[in-house]
């Protein structure tokens, strides 16, 4: 999925992690390196620098399911449907990325405003959100 940006959120960390940003930077990457107050101040931050349609998180240790997930979740936008949230399943691997199970909580066949009566069904990693959405409710 060509039009991807990437924004990087670093809590001031001073374990090489600024480093490894500057190693890899480019056009598409935006970084900002500062003290926060914890993963949602963090992902705050970076949905305020992100200029894209979609916001999606991955926080420290995670990563998508596979190299196309992307691609995968944005088709429907790419055939006209634009649809305002996208979501999916989260499978749990182990340190050297080896599947193990599936998150216990599965993701609801339709999201509604209800289904966060019980706690967030779905994993960051795996929620997609249209920006102009995000930002009204504070997402």
């Amino acid at each position: 999925y060509p039009p991807i940006e990437h924004i990087l959120v670093d809590g001031g960390s001073k374990d090489g992690t600024l480093d490894l940003i500057r190693r890899y930077d480019n056009p598409r990457m935006r970084w900002v390196s500062e003290l926060d107050n914890g993963l949602y101040d963090a992902m705050n931050k970076g949905a305020a620098m992100a200029s894209g349609d979609y916001l999606c998180f991955l926080n420290a240790g995670d990563a998508f399911f596979s190299s196309d997930t992307v691609e995968r979740m944005m088709s429907p936008t790419v055939q006209n449907t634009s649809p305002d949230i996208l979501y999916g399943e989260t499978a749990i691997v182990d340190d050297q990325g080896a599947f193990l199970h599936m998150r216990r909580l599965k993701a609801p066949g339709k999201l509604t405003w209800k289904s966060f009566k019980q706690g967030m069904l779905v994993c960051h990693q795996a929620f997609m959100v249209k920006r102009s959405l995000f930002e009204p409710y504070d997402l």
